[in-house]
């Protein structure tokens, strides 16, 4: 074989070997996968836990204003986690943080996360001055918080965020994305009907529930540090 031959063989297979792992992760046959992606994913955004400060937030706003709202709301937290999911890696790489490295601080943002949602109430992820704001702008009769704060921080944040970049790595970008979109779906119509949920279960019931998934939360932030750490005592970084 000569070195031009060679040269071509070698190329030919760094393209193979790059085109299959940069599509290994969009493997639709392992439903698997794509079923446990949707867990964590729902776990991190907890549409029960602010649910109530939804209603709250959008009380006053005429209907078809509200469902603009929504609509604009679920179109930023969509926009937001594709940049994220299509930009992470990359940022990572920039930054030389590896997978395990973010494993051990997504885990304890994560707990912490948990934790303070654990001993707070939900209605406090919102600051007052955002509340000012908010109540301004339904006077004006033209608001813009489904971008901030529906969209971002409620639907869209750290913990989402976190748990994304863990899905992308324990089950593949496919299932993440599929997991993401099923998500706000679930949310859009939550928040839809959260006016009809929270009479069946009323405030208490849903804020019970929200706890549930907090603690959720705080037990998938310390399974993230386990596996970190192993993994760098094992050499898997």
């Amino acid at each position: 074989m000569d070195a031009g031959s060679a040269i071509r063989t070698d190329t030919g297979g760094m393209f193979y070997s790059w085109t299959w792992i940069k599509w290994e992760n969009f493997d639709l046959m392992n439903y698997n996968d794509y079923i446990l992606a949707i867990i964590p994913v729902f776990v991190a955004i907890d549409v029960i836990g602010f649910m109530p400060l939804y209603i709250t937030l959008t009380d006053g706003i005429p209907e078809p204003v509200k469902s603009r709202v929504l609509r604009q709301s679920i179109l930023t937290a969509f926009l937001v986690t594709m940049t994220f999911l299509a930009l992470g890696k990359a940022i990572f790489a920039f930054l030389g943080i590896s997978i395990s490295d973010f494993k051990i601080a997504g885990g304890i943002i994560l707990f912490a996360i948990a934790i303070n949602d654990l001993i707070s109430s939900s209605d406090d992820r919102i600051s007052n001055e955002v509340r000012d704001e908010t109540t301004e702008i339904h006077i004006n009769q033209n608001p813009t918080i489904g971008i901030v704060p529906i969209g971002i921080p409620l639907i869209v944040g750290p913990a989402l965020l976190t748990t994304m970049m863990i899905t992308i790595d324990s089950y593949g970008m496919g299932p993440t994305i599929f997991s993401v979109m099923i998500n706000l779906l679930i949310v859009y119509g939550a928040l839809h009907f959260s006016p009809y949920v929270l009479r069946i279960t009323g405030r208490s019931g849903a804020k019970g529930i929200a706890k549930v998934f907090t603690i959720l939360l705080a037990a998938i932030g310390v399974m993230m540090v386990r596996v970190g750490i192993t993994e760098i005592i094992n050499g898997k970084v």
